[in-house]
C-alpha cells in the first residue's frame, strides 16, 4: 500500500522535502502517512512565491478585497466541514490531496 504524502503547497504546487515523519492513525497506531517536515529549502521556497505574488493581482488588491476573499474561503472550509466525512476534513485541513 502506498502512503498518502501529506506536502506542502507552495507556488501553486504541492512540494516535498528531504525530511519526512511518519502519521500515525491514533486509535490503532497503524502508519497512514508521511508528513513532509518544512525546513529552510521550503521556507525559502515559500518567501520568494509570496514576494512574487505581491508582484501580481494579489498585490494590487486592497487590503480590503484581501480580507474579504481569505473570509470567503475561509466561508467554504466552514460549510466544507460541516456537510463531509472525515476523511474530506482531512484533506481540507492538511492541504493535500
Amino acid at each position: 500500500m502506498e502512503l498518502k504524502q501529506f506536502k506542502h503547497f507552495i507556488n501553486g504546487e504541492f512540494v516535498g522535502s528531504a525530511r519526512v515523519f511518519d502519521k500515525r492513525r491514533p486509535t490503532d497506531n497503524a502508519l497512514i502517512g508521511q508528513i513532509h517536515e518544512g525546513g529552510p529549502d521550503e521556507i525559502d521556497a515559500a518567501v520568494v512565491a509570496g514576494r512574487a505574488a505581491l508582484q501580481g493581482p494579489w498585490g494590487r488588491m486592497r487590503l480590503e478585497q484581501r480580507v474579504d476573499l481569505l473570509y470567503k474561503v475561509a466561508d467554504e472550509i466552514r460549510v466544507a466541514s460541516t456537510n463531509s466525512s472525515p476523511p474530506r476534513l482531512t484533506i481540507l485541513a492538511s492541504g493535500s490531496r
